[in-house]
């Protein structure tokens, strides 16, 4: 394993992840004012309050998709082709059972819950809205069979490739929507172009699996249910995350709300969307490592894993650092550009609740970070479970805090909250590594310049 082979995968992996960001953002910057241009306010609103149950599906592969991704990684470190098979053929059979049942539950539901009424919608037809959500439920059970199927792209270097796929993916996607609302067309037809797209996409992904990776077979024989056991505890730690995190983020706007009304919402609501900004691209440099951190440990080479492990955490810190800067810069200006028309009185940009957020993002994203080993071992479960008691705890600190000293304090339980997690992730993570901690702290915060080792053990 050489280091210009890891150093390559890596950086071809970090422009995969990159390009892929890059599309996320275009599509939130042109699609709302083109949904709302043409469909208009109303049927725009609409759409999306359909869209949305269909979307939480998405959630409902329980993490066995991430859980069963990072054990074929883990398996590729060891070269272990035929449990390679097994976990890929397994997983593959559950995930298509769980969403063929999905697919056929959404046609009486669809046919016969009153919708229209639920949801309050008055701008789109009783019969549309059924076909439509029915078509958006099935366009996510194709997403979840898609991200299942890529799953294996972890083996031969291919984790770039795999990245590139689920980009271009969502690029048909994007392009095939804005022709169908180009040519005027209604939401249960843009619904059914979503579909399409998204099963041509698993079909091409299907081919290039059998054209890239010839050694993987598909057949009953390779299903084996008892490999699922194995993932249960990643599976639950990978649900529970997200979950942890919407206590966080939704229980500061209640308790924001509670304490000081609707117009502080916004502002800090409005703040927090431009510091978070910045997780993606801790996100970006997660995806980039992650599974060459998995195939390391999984050969059993620590070194390698921990060096990996601490370069990615440098990286990050500083980058996030300059980006920091960037964004102090300009974080006024996006404030006045973001909130305009959205508050009754003139908004006022409140430099003490951005710095302390941008401070909570900042740790944040170190956590995020010095989580990264326990991810890319499947190692989850404790920490989502600390994790889902520290938000709760830092959502309670929050409101005592906001009461004792203002809405200036409305980021400090989450500031305290992130640094129990940083000890949390630095003293998991290098237990595993079998590194010290001060080491770990000195070489993340001097300038980087170390290569990649040479070779793996």
């Amino acid at each position: 394993m050489a280091a210009h082979t890891i150093g390559k995968r890596i950086y071809n992996n970090f422009l995969a992840n990159v390009a892929g960001q890059g599309i996320n953002v275009v599509q939130q910057i042109l699609m709302i004012p083109l949904f709302t241009s043409i469909w208009g306010v109303q049927i725009y609103g609409e759409w999306m309050v359909i869209s949305t149950v269909p979307n939480y599906l998405g959630m409902c592969d329980f993490g066995l998709g991430r859980a069963a991704a990072t054990k074929l990684a883990l398996l590729a470190g060891a070269n272990n082709r035929q449990e390679a098979n097994e976990i890929y053929n397994t997983t593959v059979a559950g995930m298509v059972a769980f969403c063929g049942l999905i697919a056929l539950l959404a046609l009486p539901f669809c046919a016969f819950a009153p919708l229209s009424a639920w949801f309050n919608l008055t701008q789109i037809t009783p019969r549309e809205i059924q076909i439509t959500m029915v078509l958006l439920v099935w366009s996510v059970v194709v997403q979840l069979a898609f991200y299942g199927v890529l799953a294996i792209f972890c083996w031969d270097g291919l984790q770039a490739f795999g990245s590139m796929l689920g980009t271009a993916q969502r690029g048909c996607e994007a392009a095939a929507c804005v022709a169908m609302l180009l040519w005027r067309q209604p939401p249960w037809v843009l619904a059914l172009t979503i579909v399409v797209v998204r099963l041509l996409s698993l079909i091409v992904v299907v081919v290039c699996i059998r054209i890239k990776l010839p050694w993987v077979k598909a057949g009953w024989s390779l299903i084996k249910w008892r490999n699922l056991k194995g993932l249960v505890s990643a599976s639950v730690g990978n649900m529970l995350f997200p979950f942890a995190m919407s206590i966080n983020l939704q229980g500061m706007i209640v308790v924001v709300n509670i304490m000081f009304g609707p117009a502080s919402v916004v502002v800090f609501t409005t703040t927090r969307v431009i510091t978070r900004a910045l997780l993606q691209w801790s996100e970006t440099i997660k995806r980039a490592v992650r599974a060459e951190i998995s195939m390391a440990y999984g050969n059993g080479n620590l070194p390698l894993a921990a060096s990996l492990y601490k370069k990615s955490c440098r990286l990050g810190f500083w980058s996030l650092l300059a980006w920091s800067a960037v964004l102090c810069l300009s974080a006024p200006t996006l404030f006045r550009i973001l909130v305009r028309g959205k508050v009754e009185h003139k908004p006022v940009f409140d430099e003490a609740l951005f710095y302390s957020l941008l401070a909570v993002v900042m740790f944040n994203s170190f956590w995020l970070l010095g989580a990264l080993v326990l991810e890319a071992t499947n190692r989850v479960i404790e920490f989502s479970l600390a994790y889902l008691v520290v938000s709760a705890f830092s959502v309670v600190l929050s409101y005592v805090l906001m009461r004792n000293f203002g809405f200036k304090a409305a980021a400090y339980g989450s500031l305290i909250g992130d640094a129990i997690m940083i000890y949390i992730a630095l003293n998991k993570s290098m237990r595993m590594l079998g590194e010290g901690s001060s080491a770990f702290l000195r070489f993340v915060f001097l300038p980087w310049g170390a290569r990649l080792p040479s070779s793996a053990a």
